[in-house]
């Protein structure tokens, strides 16, 4: 995987198998992810660029380019105060956390809406830094939703070659950003809410269509990321609700 962060720099992440000619590569930058397969380069969607997380300096080229963060204060992570900047995107307000002591990044930090789950919370953990080459990279980095770790990632050998013998990283000029091409039944898509008794509700989108009984005072851990957000909206107070689960046609 190879992420463009400036024009002279390079930062190499080599497939698992490099001597696999079958290996895919994915270039990224700020607004498009292209995938070089059979040495030819094809437009990914915008849900690709996620993996650009991943990468911190990545991140604040991004930033330092967009140029339109703000300071957000600080907060309390893993037991120390955090330095908080924050921006928004098209994926909504993301919050990067730095370490006052090193500069170094620690996390970043959004709300991500799903189509199945509802709302998330996801962390892109940044840890074990190591320098190698001059550059200071994170050994490990991981992404987290609501907690659970999704994806992990493990940095080896880190080489940097000057740019004038390194590869092109020049992508093509269209798309001038990724098209959000998912179909509709996996696009986060808010569920509408039809009653259909005193405590029955069904909840129904392009890809879903729940039903949501209310039988006590607690969530039901099976459902409760995907309701919680919309009932609360209906009602004041969370309860237990049991659902029934099925695909729209």
């Amino acid at each position: 995987m190879i992420h463009a962060a400036e024009s002279n720099a390079l930062l190499l992440r080599p497939p698992s198998r490099a001597a696999d000619r079958r290996a895919q590569v994915t270039l990224t930058d700020a607004k498009r992810a292209f995938v070089l397969a059979q040495d030819q380069l094809r437009a990914l969607p915008s849900s690709s660029m996620q993996s650009r997380y991943l990468t911190p300096w990545t991140v604040i080229s991004d930033w330092m380019a967009a140029g339109d963060a703000w300071i957000a204060g600080r907060e309390q992570y893993r037991d120390y105060q955090r330095i908080v900047i924050a921006r928004r995107t098209s994926d909504g307000e993301l919050r990067l956390f730095f370490d006052p002591k090193t500069g170094f990044p620690v996390k970043l930090d959004l709300q991500e809406k799903h189509y199945l789950w509802g709302q998330r919370h996801i962390e892109y953990i940044y840890a074990n830094w190591t320098q190698s080459g001059g550059v200071m990279v994170p050994g490990s980095s991981f992404m987290l939703a609501d907690g659970k770790t999704e994806i992990s990632e493990t940095i080896g050998e880190v080489e940097t070659i000057p740019a004038s013998t390194a590869p092109s990283l020049s992508l093509p000029a269209a798309p001038a950003q990724s098209e959000d091409s998912l179909p509709l039944f996996l696009q986060p898509i808010d569920p509408k809410v039809v009653p259909v008794g005193p405590k029955t509700y069904l909840l129904s989108n392009p890809g879903y269509t729940e039903a949501v009984t209310e039988i006590g005072r607690t969530f039901s851990s099976l459902m409760r990321r995907r309701v919680r957000s919309v009932l609360r909206k209906m009602r004041p107070r969370s309860r237990s609700f049991f659902r029934a689960h099925t695909m729209s046609p």
